[in-house]
């Protein structure tokens, strides 16, 4: 007796190909055409669309950016501000009726003129809400960057060969007057929700269907019929919130219900494709561990699987050496997730929690992306944190940047402190937690007249090297502390910034000048150039960046020539390495106090003699020193004896420092004070010499 299923693949059958499958290789897709690596491709869609995106670049693809970010927009920033997303800088594009709206303004056959929404006095595009988070000055600057936009869009419809767009909601916001569509609902980042001038309305299949096929019509006239193919996904993120009658997770299952179907039956057109990340993320066989806890956002192992599939079916994988990437769905910029805004930022402070070495208490400090700092009116005393500060390359994560506020807050000097090397053993014992904030310099008389900031090195969090100096690719974490500090700046009006620390606390301290030309600096035996400094530690720095690796399988630089290597990379990365460069100190006019332990001859050969021949165009010529800077070289006998062991790289004693810091902080005459401290003192001009 025979029956149609008899002679079928096993993967028509839901034993053979779901529950005795292997997750990462099923057989669950067939493509249409391959893509090549000269394809231009073009994406746009829901959030989970930009796991694509960023895939495709980070694995050399031709991926258009019709609107690259300013070249002087600290990266850290790119996304926050809506580049590097996309491929133009429209934002998520969650809906087809959207993306029709987006081709019909394109090709001019749509005017908008209810795009403008204002909050607080600055005003946003409504159609792409996020890309301008602190909104701009005036009506006439959204419209200008909006046409501006549009031409850029245009480019980039003309020039593709392949469009990948991710479907992501049914559910749409609209104009009751104009029916214009929105990414989101006005309230909600910008504008004014009023019942009679906006609804709330669901596609259907027939709908959706039909704005898809107007949009390829539209797309086809600007290109002049030149053909294009299109890729369809569907987004297998859940909705954060519904405005239908339903609970969430029927209107959840409705709308990627009538988007899958949807994209299924568009697939039948020659030239457009359907790739199945939905399925492939919500396969039972995950018995829903395809999600973080939030069970909305997916993990990004599974991303990692959903990639795989892309790349092999589309023909990329024997010709890329594909690159992971670690995308953690947090990490997008959703606009979507501000309908929930409190349950987003108990997810997070849990995360965040991770990082205090798994305490069970919430943490006890505020966390911010650095937009939001930016955009403060006040502060108060406590810990804080910025986001997204530095990407570590060996673990693969994200680590803020924490640093801790005390003192009067007011306009009284502002003293900045930078820590030196610490010991990492402690906090991989869990016998304490990070982040490292101890003023352990500051005495509390400093914290009564003055207000007082430290930092902690984010690198720290990587628990495989004691020195960081506060670097980064493209320099993103000492952009931050500077924007810290600029804010600090502002909204407290001090009567001086002070930048102080020791040894490698001593290098981000001097790194200072470039920035707060007016400042007065205090360092004592600071590294001026980190590749010179103590090999293993540098090696240990140079690893997490993957720097080490490249150019040596041994654990340390051996010879000139690697040491050269290193730099280029440095340069190349902009990893800022040295302060022996003349645009850091060219315009600095405040007081430089240098300490030098006379016997620490390693910094004095390699960094301070350096650093005096760069920094002062004087002693370069005559020997002697400006008259701002203040040259203090120590030899303290009986620490070192009895506190220090013998050692060098010695620094001061912890009540000279106070003192020091005290006196700059009560704008005294550093000179005539450092000239008390020690017993013996010899005094050639300006230049003191203490032994």
């Amino acid at each position: 007796m025979t029956n149609p299923y008899q002679n079928i693949a096993p993967n028509k059958f839901w034993r053979s190909g779901v529950v005795e499958s292997n997750l990462e290789n099923m057989d669950i897709f067939k493509n249409k055409f391959d893509i090549k690596p000269s394809d231009k491709i073009a994406t746009a869609g829901s959030c989970f669309a930009q796991n694509i995106s960023k895939r495709l670049k980070q694995n050399n693809f031709t991926l258009l950016d019709v609107e690259p970010p300013p070249k002087d927009l600290p990266v850290a920033l790119h996304e926050k501000y809506g580049y590097s997303l996309y491929s133009a800088r429209y934002g998520n594009i969650y809906s087809v009726k959207q993306l029709r709206q987006l081709a019909n303004e394109v090709k001019g056959d749509a005017r908008i003129d209810d795009f403008v929404w204002e909050n607080d006095g600055k005003f946003f595009d409504a159609l792409r809400p996020n890309v301008k988070p602190n909104g701009y000055n005036s009506k006439k600057d959204v419209i200008e960057n909006r046409f501006n936009h549009l031409s850029q869009v245009r480019k980039m419809f003309e020039n593709l060969d392949i469009f990948i767009f991710t479907m992501g909601l049914t559910e749409v916001w609209e104009s009751k007057i104009t029916k214009t569509v929105f990414p989101i609902a006005p309230g909600i980042i910008a504008g004014t929700f009023n019942k009679d001038l906006f609804e709330f309305h669901n596609s259907t299949f027939e709908e959706i269907k039909s704005q898809f096929i107007d949009f390829m019509n539209i797309l086809s006239k600007i290109r002049n019929n030149k053909p294009f193919k299109i890729l369809l996904t569907v987004s297998p993120v859940p909705l954060t919130a519904t405005a239908t009658e339903m609970h969430v997770l029927s209107a959840s299952t409705y709308s990627k219900s009538i988007l899958r179907s949807v994209a299924g039956d568009l697939s039948n057109l020659s030239n457009v494709d359907y790739f199945p990340s939905f399925e492939i993320v919500t396969n039972p066989k995950l018995k829903s561990n395809g999600f973080l806890e939030n069970l909305r956002s997916v993990k990004p192992e599974i991303i990692d699987v959903v990639m795989k599939y892309f790349f092999n079916a589309y023909g990329v994988s024997k010709i890329n050496n594909l690159k992971k990437f670690d995308i953690r769905e947090e990490e997008l910029i959703c606009e979507e997730e501000l309908l929930d805004e409190k349950n987003k930022y108990e997810l997070v402070s849990k995360k965040e929690n991770l990082l205090q070495n798994k305490s069970n208490s919430l943490p006890s400090y505020k966390l911010f992306n650095i937009e939001e700092f930016i955009q403060l009116s006040s502060l108060s005393s406590g810990t804080f944190g910025l986001r997204n500060a530095f990407v570590s390359k060996y673990k693969n994560k994200n680590y803020p940047l924490f640093f801790k506020i005390d003192g009067k807050l007011d306009e009284s000097p502002l003293v900045c402190n930078f820590h030196g090397a610490v010991d990492y053993t402690p906090y991989l014992n869990n016998e304490e937690k990070l982040p490292y904030l101890k003023h352990s310099w500051f005495s509390s008389h400093l914290f009564s007249k003055s207000t007082t900031i430290s930092f902690c090195d984010p690198i720290l969090y990587d628990l495989t090297s004691r020195a960081g100096w506060l670097t980064s690719e493209n320099d993103n974490v000492f952009k931050f502390c500077k924007e810290i500090i600029k804010k600090l700046n502002e909204l407290l009006k001090p009567k001086k910034i002070i930048f102080y620390g020791g040894s490698i606390g001593g290098f981000s301290a001097l790194r200072m000048m470039e920035y707060f030309p007016n400042s007065d600096i205090f360092v004592f035996n600071p590294q001026t150039n980190i590749v010179k400094y103590a090999n293993n530690i540098v090696a240990q720095w140079l690893s997490i960046f993957g720097i080490l690796e490249k150019i040596t399988s041994n654990k340390i630089l051996a010879n000139e020539t690697e040491i050269s290597e290193a730099k280029k990379i440095l340069n190349e990365k902009g990893i800022v390495f040295s302060v022996c460069d003349k645009s850091i100190s060219a315009n600095f006019k405040g007081k430089l106090l240098y300490f030098q332990d006379l016997l620490d001859d390693h910094h004095m050969q390699h960094h301070l003699i350096p650093f005096l021949n760069h920094f002062d165009k004087k002693f370069r010529d005559t020997g002697n020193l400006r008259n701002d800077f203040v040259l203090t070289i120590f030899n303290d006998r009986k620490k070192r004896n009895k506190e220090w062991d013998n050692k060098k790289h010695m620094p001061p004693k912890i009540e000279h420092i106070r003192n020091i810091l005290n006196c700059l902080v009560d704008n005294k005459d550093p000179k005539e004070f450092i000239s008390n401290l020690y017993t013996k003192s010899e005094i050639f001009d300006n230049k003191l010499l203490y032994s």
